[in-house]
């Protein structure tokens, strides 16, 4: 703590100073000319903070006075525990963790490398009227539940779309989200829903549907995780 850094994480700094544990940081080993970019490293603990907040951080003077023409903050967005997770990179439907079982998939689905993943090299991609995955995930005794992926949409046409479905018993099945002709734009976008308001069960399942008319329809899903406590 304190002790002056020895090497730059970011790209744009290039004068080292010190390494923090605590706040006031000691004298700054090494001075700012004009021009010039200093790097602090300071460490972050968590102590209780809520969910689902955005906090942001600034560097001040000893006295408390902000720096002159400060208006780019580091931010940092706290969520809530991992309860399960898979990003594909596994190239097949039981990759990641925390899920009861494999993805069960059917009809024209793949993990691939096609249509650039979102992160990484391999996503999920349903197509046609018959790409389907879903996987069962043990939300019991969870109050709160968060279903969070990237999606992409593609080539829709009509009538066309592809849903998000949620099931307490694998049985009966709810639609959460669909996407139309208007979402098939070819880019991925984050969506982050609440599951809180649905029965939270052992036998909880996620599922993706497609319902789309030929192989140029596509829809991908990657990088998906599920969170609550």
């Amino acid at each position: 703590d304190g002790a002056a850094i020895t090497s730059l994480l970011l790209s744009t700094s290039n004068v080292m100073e010190t390494y923090e544990e605590a706040n006031p940081s000691p004298n700054n080993p090494n001075a700012l000319s004009p021009g010039q970019r200093g790097e602090w490293d300071w460490v972050l603990q968590h102590n209780g903070a809520s969910p689902s907040v955005t906090y942001y951080f600034r560097m001040v003077k000893s006295s408390g006075t902000a720096l002159d023409t400060y208006t780019r903050y580091p931010t940092l967005t706290t969520t809530y525990p991992t309860i399960a997770w898979d990003d594909w990179e596994s190239v097949g439907l039981s990759g990641g963790s925390g899920w009861v079982a494999a993805w069960t998939a059917s009809g024209d689905y793949a993990v691939t490398t096609a249509g650039t993943a979102y992160q990484g090299s391999y996503h999920l991609r349903l197509r046609r009227a018959t790409g389907y995955a879903k996987r069962q995930v043990n939300l019991s005794g969870k109050t709160t539940a968060l279903l969070q992926f990237w999606a992409m949409a593609l080539s829709f046409e009509g009538a066309e779309n592809a849903q998000l479905l949620v099931s307490s018993n694998g049985t009966t099945w709810t639609t959460v989200k669909t996407w139309a002709v208007a979402d098939a734009d070819g880019v991925y976008r984050y969506w982050d829903l609440d599951l809180s308001g649905y029965s939270l069960t052992s036998t909880f399942w996620i599922a993706f549907d497609a319902n789309m008319g030929d192989v140029n329809d596509n829809f991908y899903v990657d990088y998906i995780y599920v969170v609550g406590q």
